[in-house]
C-alpha cells in the first residue's frame, strides 16, 4: 500500500503549530496538501467514540461480575 508524503502532516494541522517538515514533505504538502484546520476538526466524535468505549467497557465489566455470582450462585 503506498502512502502519500503529507500523510503525517494532514492531520497536524492548527493555528499556533510549527513547521518541523523535512524540505521534501513540505515540498509534497505545498503541490497535494490541502490547507485546514484537521488538528482539532474530530474532536467531538474523538470523545463520543471514548464515551462508548468507556461505556462498553462498563458493561463488560458488569457481565463478568454477573457471571461470577451466577458461577457462585450454581456451587449451592
Amino acid at each position: 500500500m503506498a502512502y502519500l508524503h503529507t500523510l503525517y502532516v494532514d492531520g497536524l494541522i492548527s493555528p499556533e503549530t510549527f513547521n518541523t517538515m523535512p524540505p521534501q514533505t513540505l515540498d509534497a504538502f505545498r503541490t497535494r496538501g490541502t490547507v485546514a484546520e484537521t488538528l482539532t476538526g474530530g474532536i467531538a466524535g474523538a470523545r463520543r467514540q471514548l464515551a462508548e468505549a468507556e461505556l462498553a467497557k462498563v458493561r463488560a465489566a458488569a457481565d463478568f461480575i454477573d457471571d461470577v455470582i451466577d458461577r457462585h450462585k450454581a456451587k449451592f
